[in-house]
This record gives C-alpha cells, sequence and structure tokens, in this order.
C-alpha cells in the first residue's frame, strides 16, 4: 500500500511484472529439470506437453527477464533487490521448521 502511495500504480505494477516473469522462469525450469529427472511411460494416461512447449516457454521467459533487467530502470531493481532480500528469509524461516519439526513434542 505504501508503494502504491508513494510510488504510483505504473511503478507497482512493473514491480509485479517482473516477479512474476523472474518466478515463471523459475517454475518453467523446474518442470524441465523434474521432466529430465523423472521418466514417465507413454502409457502412463499422464497428460504431457508436447516436446519443446516447455523449452519455449523457458526461453521466451528468460528473454523478458533479460529485456526487463537491460533497460534498468529504478522499478526493475528495486523488485530485484526485494526478491533478493526474501530469499535469505525463505531460508531462514525453511531451516526453523526443518528444526522445530525434527524436535519430539
Amino acid at each position: 500500500m505504501t508503494l502504491a502511495l508513494l510510488s504510483g500504480y505504473d511503478r507497482l505494477t512493473n514491480m509485479a511484472a517482473v516477479g512474476v516473469s523472474l518466478f515463471s522462469a523459475l517454475s518453467s525450469l523446474g518442470l524441465l529439470l523434474c521432466r529430465r529427472r523423472t521418466a514417465l511411460p507413454s502409457d502412463s494416461g499422464v497428460f504431457r506437453a508436447p516436446r519443446g512447449v516447455a523449452e519455449l516457454f523457458f526461453v521466451g521467459s528468460l528473454a523478458v527477464m533479460v529485456s526487463l533487467i537491460a533497460t534498468a530502470s529504478v522499478e526493475i531493481l528495486s523488485a530485484l533487490a526485494l526478491i533478493g532480500v526474501g530469499v535469505p528469509i525463505y531460508g531462514v524461516i525453511r531451516l526453523r521448521r526443518a528444526r522445530g519439526s525434527a524436535t519430539p513434542t
């Protein structure tokens, strides 16, 4: 809410677009890695997208991220900084949960 009031709606949507495109690229990369590790038989009944669709989406998402970072505007750099600050916080939270579940109650 503070960002919307101080910066304006346009800057806020630019920051959100950076986050969405970054996590879309990471999700498609995760899908590609999961497909590589898990071999499903062709008669398993599970839907699989045609070959190349996930790869094309990943390349497109990566191209969007590169073009956004290349503009190097204040909104994009601040969005990446906010996401970067959240990564260690996420790691700490996961570590706390792992330690909490390992201790007997």
